[in-house]
């Protein structure tokens, strides 16, 4: 007999363990995290196939970044030794920097390769009394089409006001059907 169970009274049923909500929920969100990242898997296949060209895309990128770095660094070098002579005021057109800071007017200009065509540098001297990192000078690397996904990439290598060189990824969304 059993302490505070009436007389007579059957003996009470063992108690099944159960499990408990919490690790239902656990269960259930591991599920669904698997599911997850096999179609997030799924999706990047279907892309990668659909775009094949993509990964020499981003080949030629990066042999076109090394070059556009060393032409803006020698950008950067003529401008800072116009603006020193200048005092601290950039050229109109970076024109101006020939002959006397730049040799001659191939830092201007810039190709990847010989099947691609030539870039101008994109210039766009500070104004006055703009502060902050101000991007000077840009090429475009390149353009990465990725219409599969609804979108298109371009790559920039830009040169700032503060002697700095940076890449600039522009993401244009296109709207289905263009």
């Amino acid at each position: 007999m059993n302490p505070g169970q009436p007389f007579g009274a059957p003996p009470p049923l063992p108690i099944r363990p159960q499990r408990s909500a919490g690790t239902n929920c656990l269960i259930a969100g591991g599920v669904g995290c698997a599911i997850l990242i096999l179609i997030m898997i799924i999706v990047t296949v279907v892309a990668l196939s659909k775009t094949p060209h993509l990964m020499s895309t981003f080949s030629n990128l990066g042999n076109g970044t090394v070059a556009c770095k060393q032409k803006l660094t020698e950008i950067d070098v003529a401008l800072t030794r116009y603006e020193q002579k200048h005092n601290g005021k950039y050229p109109a057109k970076l024109s101006e920097l020939v002959p006397d800071y730049l040799p001659d007017s191939s830092a201007l200009t810039y190709q990847a390769s010989p099947s691609t065509p030539k870039q101008t540098v994109v210039y766009s001297p500070p104004s006055k009394g703009q502060t902050g990192q101000v991007v000077v000078a840009k090429y475009l690397v390149g353009t990465i089409d990725l219409s599969a996904l609804g979108q298109k990439q371009e790559i920039f290598e830009c040169l700032t006001n503060s002697h700095t060189i940076v890449q600039q990824q522009v993401v244009d969304t296109q709207t289905p059907g263009n």
